[in-house]
């Protein structure tokens, strides 16, 4: 599921497709070039099937797992893998990878991949042609253990996937996953642009969400704290601090170790380039602007089915000023 990705989304495919046989893309509403650049991949031939999201709230659990048991139940495939766009799988070619998840889990179970959290190097991301291959490297360790599942086609055609990826449950229980051993690649900080509009955007969405969970907003806050501190304009050490932090609370609780840089550098299949680089740029007063009318009339529906308007309202003045 996706959203205004235009920075990566084309490396995402390209690198992907080299490890899975076909990439189903939901859109949420993009207001990019995302789209674009995945019609011209689709025209040029790339596995790739492009879907538009329902409803324009984000329930990526609802959403995504509809779309799951939709293909699974197509029994075109034996594993399905639900990734983000910053996300990027390690590469084995595709004969390998299928033999592989099935050595370790059957059609009826679900295994998890670790998160490998890669840093930037550089303030280089729009100039060079790969910038993921060559602009990043990874994280000492990860203090907070994310998962991201791998579904047995079986298992698929009636489970419920969580908020972000991160687990399986059908009906009524939580369905066990078992290690895969492999580490899934993942670039959430990219550059100056993409972190801003990121972390904006991500706050206050889930701020003025009516259901939302405390400790949902608290990563994306100190984000925005930081982001506000360097007045809208991340340099290469303030990019880097974000990113070794990035989606870690116990760096703030538990005191935990916190991540140092490494000379790790992606495993990627080959030397995929970014062909559409007219595409690729952020313009953070359009995506604002965009973000804001689309979260104005959301709530204003939900306060028609009886959410507390005042308080959405307090949040979007607090957002303004």
């Amino acid at each position: 599921m996706v959203r205004d990705e235009c920075d990566i989304i084309e490396l995402f495919i390209k690198h992907n497709v080299d490890v899975v046989d076909a990439i189903y893309i939901l859109d949420h509403f993009s207001t990019d070039g995302t789209t674009q650049i995945i019609n011209e991949l689709i025209k040029q031939g790339y596995p790739v099937k492009l879907f538009r999201a329902r409803d324009t709230t984000f329930n990526q659990s609802a959403e995504v797992s509809a779309l799951v048991q939709e293909v699974a139940r197509s029994k075109e495939y034996g594993f399905i893998i639900p990734l983000d766009a910053d996300e990027f799988l390690p590469f084995l070619p595709k004969p390998e990878f299928g033999d592989f998840l099935a050595s370790r889990i059957s059609l009826s179970e679900s295994g998890y991949m670790k998160w490998k959290t890669f840093c930037p190097t550089s303030m280089n991301y729009f100039e060079v042609d790969n910038p993921v291959a060559t602009e990043f490297s990874a994280r000492s360790h990860e203090p907070d253990e994310f998962r991201k599942v791998v579904i047995g086609n079986v298992l698929a055609q009636d489970c419920m996937v969580s908020e972000g990826n991160h687990r399986v449950r059908l009906r009524f229980w939580r369905a066990r996953s078992k290690s895969l051993a492999l580490e899934l690649q993942h670039v959430p900080i990219r550059s100056s642009e993409q972190a801003v509009k990121k972390s904006l955007m991500s706050h206050f969405a889930i701020s003025a969400s009516p259901g939302r969970r405390r400790r949902e907003s608290t990563h994306w806050g100190r984000m925005v704290a930081s982001i506000r501190e360097n007045n809208y304009r991340l340099d290469l050490s303030a990019l880097q601090g974000i990113a070794l932090s990035y989606s870690s609370p116990s760096l703030y609780e538990n005191n935990a170790d916190s991540p140092t840089m490494t000379t790790d550098r992606l495993e990627l299949s080959s030397d995929h380039s970014i062909e559409m680089k007219s595409m690729t740029r952020i313009n953070l007063l359009s995506n604002l602007d965009t973000f804001m009318e689309n979260l104005l009339s959301t709530n204003i529906l939900l306060h028609r089915r009886g959410y507390p308007w005042d308080q959405f309202r307090h949040k979007v003045d607090q957002f303004l000023r």
